[in-house]
């Protein structure tokens, strides 16, 4: 009981930890409602432990940003260092949707701090944007004028800016800046193609010479579609050798390959010359 007593009396005597004391908020600061933080309010920015004031130059505005500067600058000037000067505008331009910039007026073009007039050649028109121009249809860009596009007997105009701005009618082909006819042979047909000899050997025929060949599709072998016109291709289980088509012969143990034009081993036997063995 005495030793009960001893013991209750130590922890008695053993003084309670005070909680601990939130830091203080300075002056022109809010603090957080969770933990021991606080913010500068509007127009301060924080300072080690203190809220300093923002110095806001002239012509500018406190802004509601925690981060940066704390200012921008007015409409109609820009920041330089820690001052806003005043943007003078150029003849022919404007103040962009900034504010802090400005741009050319539709017909001018920006060079260093003034507008430059563009100079749209005849036959010419201002481009979407309004700084730079393109040639009307039927004319293209040489030398900083539009020169009118010559289109030979034949041909039609394009519409494209680039290249020669004309093609060739179908059945015709550009030869020396001139619309030549496409003589098609017996056998063949005309292609949509702007290259190549405009046109091909109908199916079962091949090009030779100028001219469309008939294919001679030996036994066991058949006709298939190629970009050359056509050629010919064996059954499966042959082979082309000599113009013919040869049968595969098959081992003992073998099966056709993928193509079906060869033999391989069944598993788990090895080819040894033309045959299949067990290999130990």
């Amino acid at each position: 009981m005495r030793s009960l007593i001893l013991g209750i009396a130590s922890l008695l005597a053993i003084p309670f930890l005070s909680a601990a004391e939130p830091n203080p908020v300075p002056e022109n600061a809010t603090g957080s409602t969770y933990g021991n933080r606080w913010s500068c309010n509007a127009g301060y920015e924080r300072d080690n432990d203190e809220c300093a004031k923002i110095s806001v130059p002239d012509n500018a505005y406190l802004t509601n940003q925690t981060y940066g500067r704390g200012w921008d600058c007015k409409w109609g000037y820009k920041q330089e260092q820690d001052n806003c000067v005043e943007i003078i505008l150029p003849d022919n331009a404007y103040m962009d949707s900034s504010g802090s910039r400005w741009a050319c007026d539709r017909g001018f073009v920006k060079e260093q701090e003034a507008c430059r007039l563009v100079n749209v050649p005849k036959n010419a028109y201002l481009d979407g944007n309004g700084r730079n121009w393109q040639c009307i249809r039927g004319y293209v860009s040489h030398d900083g004028r539009c020169e009118k596009i010559a289109v030979p007997k034949r041909g039609y105009l394009t519409g494209s800016r680039f290249g020669k701005g004309w093609q060739c009618e179908r059945g015709f082909v550009e030869t020396d800046s001139d619309c030549i006819e496409i003589k098609v042979p017996e056998n063949g047909y005309l292609t949509d193609s702007s290259f190549g000899d405009g046109w091909e050997c109908e199916y079962g025929y091949r090009k030779s010479d100028g001219m469309c060949e008939f294919i001679e599709v030996p036994a066991n072998g058949y006709l298939k579609i190629s970009s050359s016109g056509g050629d010919w291709a064996c059954n499966r289980g042959y082979v082309k050798q000599n113009g013919s088509c040869a049968e595969v012969i098959l081992p003992a143990n073998s099966h056709l390959n993928f193509r079906g034009d060869e033999w391989e081993c069944d598993r788990p036997y090895r080819r040894q010359t033309d045959n299949c063995v067990l290999i130990d």
